[in-house]
């Protein structure tokens, strides 16, 4: 093998060798989002950003199953406020089921979610506090409309992410 094609391929080797090496340092925590900018969303294909500086996020059984939940509500910047009830299932990252969901806008109000799927991504227990972020696709069909709106299309919200938000339960809260 001639010279200058042994030092490229020790150099690939090498490089390779120190992406390798970098890669299995532990991840630099990134800072908390401000609570007015954690959640982003397709709403009606409309992109939103919001966050959950209006609410807290509560951990608790309020749902038809009675099975734990985060139950998160965030407010956007066109007027939504998405409330979202995710079953809490331990501390394992992954697929979850949306076990509540309800929504406010425009004056129209949204219930019984259909077609939801979530995902939490990130689970960290700090205290009595559970940090959780992920994100969820729902469709809101059923609509009651304020007195003089006609409109009474379906709310779709998809693509919905959401990040290190601190839950808590209600014993808990302030």
């Amino acid at each position: 093998m001639p010279l200058n094609r042994l030092l490229i391929a020790s150099t690939a080797l090498c490089s390779g060798l120190s992406l390798t090496a970098c890669s299995d340092e532990a991840a630099v925590a990134q800072p908390a989002p401000p609570p007015d900018r954690n959640f982003t969303a397709t709403i009606n294909n409309q992109p939103v950003v919001g966050g959950t500086q209006q609410f807290e996020c509560v951990i608790n059984r309020l749902n038809d199953a009675a099975t734990p939940q985060f139950l998160l509500t965030f407010t956007d910047d066109i007027g939504h406020t998405v409330q979202v009830g995710i079953e809490q299932d331990g501390d394992r990252v992954g697929s979850r089921k949306v076990m509540y969901g309800m929504a406010l806008g425009q004056g129209r109000a949204y219930g019984q979610p259909k077609d939801a799927t979530a995902e939490l991504t990130a689970i960290s227990a700090d205290g009595p506090k559970v940090v959780v972020s992920g994100r969820f696709s729902l469709q809101f069909d059923l609509v009651n409309a304020a007195p003089g709106i006609t409109d009474r299309e379906p709310l779709r919200i998809e693509n919905a992410f959401f990040e290190q938000v601190e839950c808590v339960k209600p014993a808990q809260m302030k």
